[in-house]
């Protein structure tokens, strides 16, 4: 299915509606009879989130929303990463006892890498940490290239943020504000304020100019310039500066 289904009568490209990702485990709505659909129903026991990943054009159903967050920011860490949520069983030993564990996520990254991801809150590990070390000694060469625990210290508030502004910024791109943007900051030093470049933007509404700066950071040709830039919201007080490798290019 493609994304974008063009209107054969206009120039106009509709999305199409994504379709369901593979999951190796079926996290099923419950629905009684006579009762509101789960979906309406705002419970701990019912109530699941769902995310789209534009990379394969499927949406993926999730347990939580901290695993939600977590999928975000892989999807914002590689636009061309493709993502399975619920894989497993993988089967290993512990004290000679046979044991089985279904990871959260698994993500196929652009360069080939294949990474599995276990999320907890951090009040909720118990032997979480000791399984993941075994299967990693045991099982793991036949499914992945590295196995991470991901908790809310990694799945922070900043860091979601940042990926959600990122993954926005993505869909509403514009090559020529972002290439005025960066033209901006380098007559501006090559380092400024964030609400300098807006000041300095021609004709261009604030919001432009705050999208255009996610995609160049998205980039890799702007930096937020901040000892603690991962863990710091962007705000328009905040320092940007150009990459090296972008200072001169055109």
């Amino acid at each position: 299915m493609k994304y974008y289904d063009k209107d054969p009568a206009s120039e106009i490209l509709w999305r199409s509606q994504p379709s369901a990702g593979h999951a190796d485990r079926s996290l099923a709505l419950r629905n009684t009879p006579g009762k509101i659909p789960a979906e309406e129903r705002k419970s701990i026991a019912t109530n699941r989130v769902n995310v789209v990943n534009e990379a394969t054009d499927t949406y993926h159903r999730l347990e939580s929303l901290l695993e939600a967050n977590a999928m975000e920011i892989l999807m914002a860490s590689d636009p061309g990463v493709r993502i399975q949520a619920q894989y497993g069983w993988i089967k290993f030993r512990r004290s000679g006892v046979e044991k089985r564990h279904m990871f959260d996520l698994l993500a196929c990254f652009s360069n080939g890498c294949r990474s599995l991801y276990a999320v907890r809150h951090e009040e909720g590990l118990g032997d979480l940490e000791i399984d993941l070390e075994l299967i990693r000694n045991q099982e793991m060469r036949k499914h992945a290239h590295r196995i991470i625990l991901l908790t809310e210290k990694e799945i922070s508030k900043p860091a979601v943020y940042r990926a959600r502004e990122i993954l926005r910024a993505r869909n509403l791109k514009n090559e020529k504000n972002n290439a005025l943007a960066l033209e901006v900051l380098r007559k501006l030093g090559g380092r400024a304020r964030m609400f300098d470049v807006m000041l300095n933007m021609p004709d261009t509404a604030f919001s432009i100019t705050w999208n255009a700066v996610w995609v160049l950071i998205d980039a890799g040709l702007v930096i937020h310039d901040h000892p603690a830039a991962d863990s710091t919201p962007l705000s328009k007080l905040s320092w940007l500066r150009i990459a090296e490798g972008a200072r001169h290019a055109n």
